[in-house]
């Protein structure tokens, strides 16, 4: 089976700088950076392109996602940086080659939105729910494209607000099943493509235990 590479470059000797990053071979291009650092963006070329684009908090108890997209990407991040206060980082898409329109950057919101909303990871601070637009042939074939790339770029930063928390798996007579009974809790699981699957049926007890945190509470 190919590899697949994924380039990253840092902008400054830091490695929470702004960095840019891409699949070999494609047009789509990631650009990350901290809210602190919107002037440095805003100094690039890509600020004023068409894109689509994540801010969001490094908070993992009490996370929060708005997902937006623009025509040119600046303006929308400079009006959230004033009106929205909870996000620290942003995360924004465009292509190196300038072929997005507006109507394929609002399928890219939308159908973002959209899985985000399926995959319960996060909350999300979106107060619309945009309509998924109509798309030619060719346009819908491009984008759709455009959007694997962009999710299978996420999932391999480790940005799993997409990844639905409930999935379906199939279980081969290879596949080793792990067991594990405690009081009245009874788990199964797999391991599928370096994922641990928590299998159906599996059981939780009724009760906190005395020393657990407010963080396993919340989890339950």
């Amino acid at each position: 089976m190919a590899g697949r590479l994924l380039r990253m470059f840092f902008t400054k000797d830091d490695t929470t700088s702004l960095s840019t990053f891409e699949f070999s071979n494609y047009t789509v291009q990631g650009i990350m950076f901290l809210r602190a650092d919107l002037a440095d963006f805003k100094a690039r070329t890509e600020s004023n392109k068409p894109g689509v684009y994540l801010i969001f908090n490094d908070n993992n108890d009490d996370g929060l996602l708005y997902i937006g997209e623009g025509d040119h990407v600046i303006p929308r991040l400079i009006d959230h940086n004033a009106k929205k206060d909870f996000w620290t980082h942003v995360i924004v898409f465009t292509s190196k080659d300038e072929n997005l329109n507006k109507t394929q950057i609002q399928f890219l919101e939308a159908k973002l939105i959209e899985k985000a909303d399926t995959a319960k990871r996060i909350k999300l601070d979106n107060t619309q729910r945009p309509a998924i637009p109509s798309l030619s042939e060719s346009g819908l074939s491009e984008v759709e494209l455009f959007l694997d790339i962009i999710l299978d770029m996420l999932t391999a930063l480790r940005f799993l607000f997409f990844e639905p928390l409930s999935t379906v798996v199939t279980i081969s007579t290879t596949d080793i099943i792990y067991e594990l009974r405690v009081k009245e809790a009874f788990g199964k699981m797999v391991v599928k493509n370096g994922k641990y699957i928590l299998l159906k049926g599996s059981t939780l007890q009724k009760k906190y235990g005395t020393r657990a945190k407010d963080s396993i509470k919340k989890m339950r």
